[in-house]
């Protein structure tokens, strides 16, 4: 919604932003306001209940309850103001009934009735205060405005007068102009220019949905009718007091002189009421001129009124027996059509039923067709895809598609209804269309001449996709089993969309073809395997087809068609998974060999760092390595050798290892081969590093310490044992080196040198760094504490090598000299290798 605000230079300025398409030029203005009303079209179609009719305005108004106004302006949609609002229009009602009772009845307004009045008066002067600073909706542009100049502007050339002339008390009236109170009455009619507000009410009632149409508009006509004949009262009774008060003749003479004014108002009423419905009992009749020239002017009035009131009646009745009018229309040209033809009585019940189903539908709202038609077409995919998108994703063609596609496919479904019995696909029918159950059962039939049902779909189960997708026409009859609703597509539309995400559309022929390949027993896959080969080795197929189907069905005369058409050789399908490399783990080697012919690429790595040569190593296929490595595949210009030994490492496969060094040329110069040779040190495996040295690897460990100095870390690196794997199988056990400690077995430091020596190991289990058995280093962090006047003051350190180190950075961090540790129970520690990283230590200087 847009907001103007006031600037310097007078411009506007869309500053104060609503929820939803606020900020927008006059351009994208239609585009927020259809955005506004998305989430009261998709509660429409959700609970099937009538759309409001309300203007793009006032819809996108009355949806900004959160608008951000200027300080001191009122928002016209909160709550407190449109209760404000409500007691206000029982005010108006009040006043337009008492402003013509008094002119009619009262002869001097004073006592309870005055001071009554003069409170409904002082409300509607806060009124006019408050409507200085209420923000209201410009028509033109659909602008809120909220400036306070813009709104005194407009509310002083408008109604301004009108109100303040309306909210004049009579008393003040008789001291500026002292005349007969008649006149003074007469002035106070001013008062029924307030009933404008139940007219815009009434207005914006009829718009509502929440209130129902019909009900709204009687009472509408009925509250004319009422007002119209207590305006004729009080009028007609005016009149006839006015000659008897000149001694002259009036129909009051018949009415007893003792009479009350209440008694007086009746006649009135009986009077206005049996002359506007025409009935006309003659008990009381107009005497003098007067009264008889009113009365003709009010009987011509009736005539327009009851014309009015009439059509009104006849539009409502006739707007709710249309649709049952059209039904019985077409239900008589039906019959009649059937007979005139020598229908059967089978195709005439059918004809019926599903006119009447049709008919039962929109009865209870479900007229998609005419309410789809008229959203916008942004409008519209949202609320398709929040109606048909969890029964499209059960339907095993369009498994794992993008969400885009999906977006684009709910857009062009369409529900259509279908009785118990009634045919939705005809044996040997062209393939104009495929059905998608949203809900019901239907029944196959195999046999064209057969009644019993071969097989039964139910909800997201895809009726006629094979004939749609083939081209050919449909081996099979589809019969409703229940009252069903199907969501169907024509057959141009589906290719045409399949056409723009190729994609997907490789995806929607694989999921096809293995539905086929798995159901070959059932009736509808049951002879389309076969037509489906045909097509696609005679490429008459109107598919978008890819290297990855042709490959997944194992259809090398179709891949070499593609390759010919110019396909691209080097096709990556999810998560970059090169064509080439898929048909590696497939291990078809015709179709690889295809491949290469035609030039695709044989280093080629996916986002995860494989490649096709990595895949034939892993699954041992020499005649495969070697394919490769007549291309040209190797690891000499890889960024991932240092990960694919880790890999080998991890699993103790001595072989891979030697593969891949034996691709890699040079393992000097890779980066990162620090972390195999880690692993393989942290594992305690000599004969992994060994081959690692020797084949190249920098013996020394080239990361940082926990200082971030950048220069290589030369302390020893604690070996920490990896849990159990089935994979690390195979280890020699004098592999390991264990100490025994005051916490039991403990294993070993080992150096850093060049030559791996397993004796040369520190037993310094927790000084320093330390490699994990993934090879990721990691430090022994402790909690030193000091307890000082009864507050405890802790901090975070990394374990150092002695004792006497530790003692020294509490003392420089706590600002005291410690000369002992102790645990968090008291025992004291005398030797760091018992301290496990995550402890709690506190330093004491009590000797």
């Amino acid at each position: 919604m847009l907001n103007r605000t006031d600037r310097r230079d007078g411009r506007r300025e869309n500053e104060n932003r609503a929820e939803m398409g606020r900020g927008l030029s006059s351009e994208d203005r239609s585009t927020a306001d259809n955005t506004v009303e998305t989430a009261g079209w998709l509660r429409f179609f959700k609970s099937n209940y009538r759309c409001s009719h309300l203007d793009l305005i006032e819809v996108n108004a009355a949806g900004t309850k959160k608008l951000e106004t200027a300080r001191y302006i009122i928002n016209p949609y909160v709550q407190p103001y449109r209760t404000w609002a409500i007691f206000l229009h029982f005010l108006v009602v009040y006043s337009a009934w008492i402003c013509l009772y008094e002119v009619g009845f009262v002869e001097v307004v004073k006592g309870d009735l005055a001071i009554l009045d003069n409170a409904v008066n002082a409300f509607f002067l806060i009124d006019i205060i408050l409507t200085f600073f209420v923000a209201y909706v410009d028509q033109s542009t659909g602008e809120v405005i909220t400036e306070k100049r813009v709104i005194a502007s407009r509310y002083i050339h408008s109604n301004l007068l009108n109100d303040i002339l309306s909210t004049l008390p009579s008393e003040l009236i008789r001291m500026v102009i002292p005349t007969e109170p008649f006149i003074v009455s007469l002035l106070s009619l001013v008062r029924l220019y307030r009933l404008r507000r139940i007219d815009i009410f009434f207005a914006g009632l009829e718009k509502d949905s929440n209130r129902n149409y019909v009900s709204v508009r009687c009472v509408r006509l009925i509250a004319i009718t009422l007002f119209a004949a207590h305006f004729a009262a009080c009028i007609f009774h005016v009149i006839g007091k006015k000659h008897v008060e000149k001694n002259g003749r009036s129909w009051l003479q018949e009415v007893p002189i003792n009479s009350g004014v209440l008694y007086r108002y009746v006649l009135s009423l009986y009077w206005s009421i049996t002359t506007l419905t025409t009935v006309g009992y003659g008990d009381y009749s107009p005497v003098s001129s007067e009264e008889m020239i009113f009365t003709i002017i009010y009987m011509i009035f009736n005539l327009s009124l009851g014309a009015y009131l009439i059509g009104n009646m006849t539009v409502l009745t006739v707007d709710r027996t249309r649709r049952t009018k059209e039904y019985r229309d077409n239900t008589d040209r039906a019959i009649k059509f059937a007979r005139k033809n020598g229908l059967t009585m089978e195709c005439r019940e059918q004809i019926l039923n599903s006119m009447q189903l049709t008919y039962r539908a929109d009865s209870v709202g479900f007229e998609y067709e005419d309410i789809i038609k008229n959203i916008p077409r942004a409008l519209k995919k949202p609320i398709l895809f929040s109606l048909f998108s969890e029964i499209v994703k059960k339907v095993y063609l369009f498994e794992n598609v993008s969400e885009e596609f999906l977006f684009q496919l709910v857009a062009h479904l369409k529900p259509r209804y279908y009785p118990e019995n009634e045919k939705v696909i005809l044996f040997n029918e062209p393939p104009a269309e495929f059905y998608i159950i949203n809900s019901g059962e239907v029944g196959l039939i195999a046999d064209p001449n057969g009644t019993t049902y071969d097989e039964k779909l139910v909800d997201g189960d895809i009726i006629g996709e094979i004939g749609v997708l083939c081209n050919r026409p449909h081996r099979f009859t589809a019969k409703t089993m229940v009252m069903c609703k199907l969501l169907w597509m024509d057959r141009i539309s589906f290719l045409d969309l399949i056409k723009t995400s190729i994609p997907d559309g490789s995806i929607i022929l694989e999921n096809l073809f293995e539905y086929m390949r798995k159901n070959r027993n059932k009736t509808v896959a049951e002879n389309g395997l076969k037509y489906f080969k045909y097509l696609l080795g005679r490429g008459k197929s109107d598919l978008p087809l890819s290297l990855h189907f042709a490959l997944n069905i194992r259809d090398y005369v179709l891949m070499q068609k593609l390759l010919k058409d110019g396909l691209n050789p080097n096709e990556t399908g999810k998560n970059g998974v090169s064509i080439l490399q898929t048909a590696v783990v497939t291990g078809d080697k015709d179709c690889l060999l295809l491949l290469l012919e035609h030039g695709a690429d044989v280093n080629h790595c996916d986002i995860e760092g494989s490649c096709p040569l990595w895949e034939a190593i892993q699954k041992r296929d020499e005649d495969i390595i070697s394919l490769l490595t007549d291309y040209g595949a190797n690891f000499v210009n890889s960024e991932n050798v240092s990960s694919y030994a880790c890999k080998a490492i991890k699993y103790q496969n001595m072989e891979l290892l030697e593969d891949i060094v034996k691709y890699s040329g040079d393992l000097s110069r890779h980066k990162g081969m620090s972390a195999p040779r880690e692993m393989a040190m942290a594992l305690g495996n000599v004969k992994f590093i060994s081959f690692l040295i020797k084949s190249g690897v920098n013996p020394d460990i080239a990361t940082t310490d926990e200082l971030g100095s950048g220069k290589p870390d030369k302390r020893p690196i604690v070996v920490v044992s990896p849990p159990p794997s089935k994979h690390m199988t195979g280890i020699a056990s004098g592999s390991r080196t264990y100490t025994e400690t005051a916490m039991g077995k403990r294993p070993v430091t080992l150096s850093s040198s060049s030559t791996f020596d397993p004796s040369a190991a520190s037993t310094s289990a927790s000084a320093g760094p330390g490699i994990d058995w993934t090879g990721r280093r990691f430090y022994i962090r402790v909690i030193i504490s000091y307890r000082d006047n009864q507050i405890i003051r802790s901090l975070v350190v990394l374990l150092p090598r002695s004792l006497e180190e530790l003692l020294r950075i509490g003392g420089q961090k706590f600002g005291f000299n410690p000369i002992k540790v102790l645990t968090k129970e008291g025992f004291l520690i005398d030797d760091i290798k018992v301290i496990r990283d995550g402890d709690q230590l506190f330093l004491s200087d009590d000797r």
